[in-house]
């Protein structure tokens, strides 16, 4: 699979052993309270991984991605355990947070969440962007891995009725991925994810970068 071409790739191995070790000791040591849904803003909870967004290995293949070094949109950790055995429907990754509703973008689908101020995200910006996920444990169908449409990013922006249809009509695939390979995807690229039948840690890491200059004053939270 290709990035450009499906909107997901995986590259095999990426992530060193020492790296993951490094941020299940501090997860398991830290007592951070994972959420059902996942560990919001990780990289400011967890040094292990800020120094993972900020590694040199990550940093440079995102400038590869994007032709400029980006900025960070949103870092999630992610784990699916017998008390956390959630699931996500089909959907695009195209909302963010900001610190501020800045008028002078110009850009619609603006709501106030627990005093946060997100936006829907335009095709501008949406295609400066690309998640890496960072896989700690195994994942594959059983303990519920992430799922894709391939080349469902090429059709930009979809709404509800439209994602029904498609998901229909084209095959998902189920990415089957080790500890320690980095999955690269378009955040338009429809992904899902089930409930886990065999509930064990499925650990990753969400890393979202942007390449998108915000206005001076402004900026992703």
């Amino acid at each position: 699979m290709n990035l450009h071409q499906d909107g997901i790739e995986i590259k095999e191995g990426f992530i060193p052993a020492s790296v993951i070790s490094e941020i299940k000791t501090e997860l398991k040591e830290s007592g951070a309270k994972v959420k059902r849904y996942g560990l919001s803003q990780a990289d400011k909870k967890l040094q292990s991984i800020q120094k993972l967004v900020d590694s040199q290995a990550l940093q440079e293949l995102a400038i590869e991605i994007l032709g400029a070094k980006p900025s960070t949109l949103r870092v999630i950790y992610l784990d699916k355990t017998k008390d956390g055995n959630w699931f996500l429907p089909w959907h695009q990754d195209i909302k963010a947070a900001v610190n501020r509703k800045d008028e002078t973008l110009q850009w619609e689908g603006w709501s106030l969440e627990q005093d946060i101020n997100y936006v829907q995200l335009p095709r501008k910006v949406l295609h400066k962007m690309v998640t890496f996920r960072v896989n700690l444990d195994d994942a594959n169908e059983d303990n519920a891995c992430l799922q894709v449409i391939p080349g469902s990013h090429l059709f930009g922006i979809l709404h509800e009725e439209k994602i029904n249809k498609l998901v229909t009509k084209v095959d998902a695939i189920n990415c089957c991925v080790k500890a320690g390979d980095l999955v690269l995807m378009s955040p338009l690229t429809l992904h899902a994810s089930s409930k886990s039948n065999k509930p064990s840690h499925r650990g990753v890491v969400h890393i979202e970068y942007c390449s998108y200059e915000l206005p001076e004053g402004t900026h992703w939270i």
